[in-house]
């Protein structure tokens, strides 16, 4: 592609329209140039079954180059090799290693699970998060991960026998059925909910745009708001709920936040230094000074705008008040 204004022929300019409202001019037309880039391939070392000393010795006798990615404890790039070309690798197709973006492994490391802890994954599958914060537990207590999908939750048992991921209860419905007996139980809910997925927009990935209607948008702010307010009503007083997307717009995040929170006591709290110091990526959610009827502490969750390493997302880390 020649210019920016191919690209927008390519995604078709309606599924711009809610990125160019949220982002200023100069971080949209960065949008629009990282949409038009391959990123490299990531991955995680999956620490239930290998540890990143062994891993890293595995790869350097095959020759293979990675850079990592500080900000996650065992989160790597590859600086040659292809997608294909690691999923090959018997380290992936054992389960040593787990392909997955840098964005999405960010949810789990900001929810801080621990060991012996109850915790929601509330929209599961496939997997690649609930296996992450299985890992984080030291499959030590207890995960229960709900999906209403029947292909999805099958891809998700398939993730996480691979993974070695053992403390997992898998639930075939949906979210807020599975909540609403559920009261006051749980230590951290995942939501990652989920979305339009305008962070995952590439011009070389048809998949990753040909399916967005603007219109959708509406659709996934009900679900996504009926998500948050069971994770709301499931954690426990003093517990956390990690909200993730991966799209751009206010309205399936910030709107989600808003019209999901008001009926608890709650505050969204500022995620680690150690990523909100990515200044490559990460912008202020929309100003309560443009949306009065924004809640003030909104503005202490974040918006990664899609980069040459990072796919665009949308973090928020609630925690409920004590009674």
């Amino acid at each position: 592609m020649k210019n920016l204004k191919d690209t927008v022929n390519i995604i078709r300019e309606e599924s711009l329209v809610w990125q160019k409202e949220i982002l200023p001019p100069s971080v949209f037309d960065s949008y629009l140039q990282s949409i038009r880039r391959v990123r490299r391939p990531t991955f995680r070392v999956n620490t239930l079954k290998a540890s990143k000393h062994e891993i890293m010795t595995s790869l350097r006798q095959m020759g293979i180059s990675v850079s990592e990615f500080a900000a996650i404890p065992g989160c790597f790039i590859a600086n040659q090799a292809t997608d294909k070309e690691l999923l090959k690798l018997d380290i992936t197709q054992n389960g040593k290693i787990y392909l997955q973006s840098i964005s999405s492994q960010m949810p789990p490391l900001i929810l801080e699970p621990q060991p012996n802890e109850n915790i929601l994954d509330i929209a599961a599958a496939p997997g690649s998060k609930t296996s992450q914060i299985c890992a984080f537990m030291q499959n030590q207590g207890h995960v229960d991960a709900v999906e209403p999908d029947f292909i999805r939750v099958q891809r998700l048992e398939h993730n996480l026998k691979l993974l070695g991921a053992t403390i997992v209860n898998i639930h075939h419905t949906r979210g807020e059925s599975f909540c609403n007996e559920t009261e006051n139980k749980y230590d951290r809910v995942l939501v990652d909910a989920p979305c339009s997925g305008e962070g995952r927009f590439c011009v070389y990935d048809k998949s990753s745009y040909a399916a967005y209607r603007a219109e959708d948008v509406n659709k996934f702010h009900k679900i996504q708001t009926k998500l948050l307010k069971a994770a709301m009503k499931a954690v426990k007083p003093g517990g956390t709920v990690l909200y993730s997307t991966c799209t751009l717009n206010r309205f399936e995040n910030e709107e989600v936040l808003q019209d999901a929170l008001t009926d608890f006591n709650c505050k969204i709290v500022p995620l680690p230094k150690n990523l909100t110091s990515l200044t490559e990526a990460l912008i202020p959610v929309s100003s309560t000074a443009n949306y009065p009827k924004l809640r003030k502490d909104i503005c202490n969750a974040v918006r990664i705008v899609p980069s040459t390493r990072l796919e665009g997302f949308f973090l928020a880390k609630i925690v409920k008040d004590s009674v």
